[in-house]
């Protein structure tokens, strides 16, 4: 007998890419972490707070968003933070969008926001990047939808669209625009840039990737004060918990650690880009902590033989069919040199028609 909703009849759920269990030996591509550890300052702070545990958290978050406002040069009431930045898409859809309208995605994007749009019985209304991944089409713009969905760098593709057409998004939008931020530090520029003349622009990021906090769930979003008092109002008592945030506030203050870790990946990104152009693939230019690429520039199903050449020999990275006009690619996190350069050496193994290694 099924019990779950009329809404979700055959809903299929967002799927993570592949986790092998730890220390197994697998070169992990696939999932966009960090390839470094977080702070050692993080490791003190999270021990520090272990003896509270018994207590709930501060519901009011007044110390990361304190320290949320001073990285930022923001007032602490532009700041909440959520479990993960996934929490804060659904607080977005919950507090911003009526039941039976709609939210208006462009895409191909991160998945999860159509998969959020349906759990709140909401409909996705579905634009598509253009062909170069360059612009906001006009039909995006000129929807009325109340709220507007939008990732930049955009996951899968990794690529970044300039701020002024967020903008411009923006001034003809009469509803929020959603801008997922969640690889911003990797970008050349941040929607905070243009935040004090939207005021309908929601900012939304993550401690995940370059903070190197994925295993402990923060992000947070940013936006002028009555935006963020709207998404405020649907939060969860307790939604973040005392390590979460111990642990931000930590990886927020050492900024010296941050840039270096956000330097090296940003290294490794170009290296590794210029290597696989020289093997052939087509490689999509990158703002993110990852590479979007084709092998030997093709496009159609055919390239599933990589895939499953670079499994057999424990490297894992994320294919995906994203439609038109992007077609099937590759999604490769940069990880560390060492990292990357296992994966050269499995592409041009199996190139050569070698045995596994």
């Amino acid at each position: 007998m099924p019990f779950r909703k009329p809404a979700l009849e055959g809903f299929a759920p967002y799927v993570p890419g592949f986790q092998p269990p730890d220390a197994e030996g697998w070169v992990k591509l696939n999932t966009n972490e960090s390839p470094f550890p977080p702070s050692p300052a993080v490791l003190r702070a999270i021990a520090a707070e272990a003896g509270y545990l018994n207590l709930y958290p501060d519901p009011e978050q007044k110390a990361f968003r304190a320290a949320a406002a001073q990285a930022f040069d923001l007032g602490a009431d532009e700041v909440v933070a959520g479990n993960g930045g996934d929490e804060l898409l659904g607080m977005a859809v919950r507090a911003f969008v009526p039941a039976g309208s709609r939210v208006a995605v462009l895409g191909p994007t991160y998945t999860l926001m159509p998969a959020l749009a349906r759990i709140a019985e909401v409909e996705v209304e579905a634009h598509s990047w253009p062909a170069s991944f360059d612009g906001v089409p006009d039909s995006f713009t000129r929807s009325d939808a109340p709220l507007k969905y939008i990732c930049n760098p955009n996951s899968p593709t990794g690529t970044f669209i300039a701020l002024e057409q967020v903008a411009a998004l923006c001034a003809a939008s009469p509803g929020v625009v959603l801008l997922d931020e969640a690889y911003v530090d990797f970008a050349p520029d941040s929607g905070l840039s243009i935040l004090g003349g939207c005021p309908n622009l929601l900012l939304v990021r993550t401690m995940s990737k370059a903070y190197s906090l994925a295993g402990l769930r923060l992000g947070f979003a940013i936006a002028n004060t009555d935006l963020m008092a709207d998404l405020w109002s649907v939060k969860e008592s307790y939604n973040v918990g005392r390590l979460p945030l111990a642990a931000a506030v930590a990886a927020l203050m050492d900024v010296e650690y941050h840039d270096g870790c956000v330097g090296q990946i940003r290294a490794n990104r170009a290296r590794l880009a210029t290597e696989l152009r020289a093997r052939g693939w087509e490689v999509l230019e990158p703002a993110g902590n990852f590479i979007w690429g084709y092998p030997d520039g093709r496009r159609d199903a055919g390239n599933m033989d990589v895939y499953d050449a670079l499994f057999e020999r424990k490297v894992l990275v994320r294919r995906f069919d994203i439609g038109e006009p992007g077609g099937w690619g590759y999604r490769v996190t940069i990880g560390t040199w060492d990292q990357c350069q296992a994966l050269l050496d499995a592409l041009d193994a199996i190139k050569a028609g070698g045995n596994r290694s």
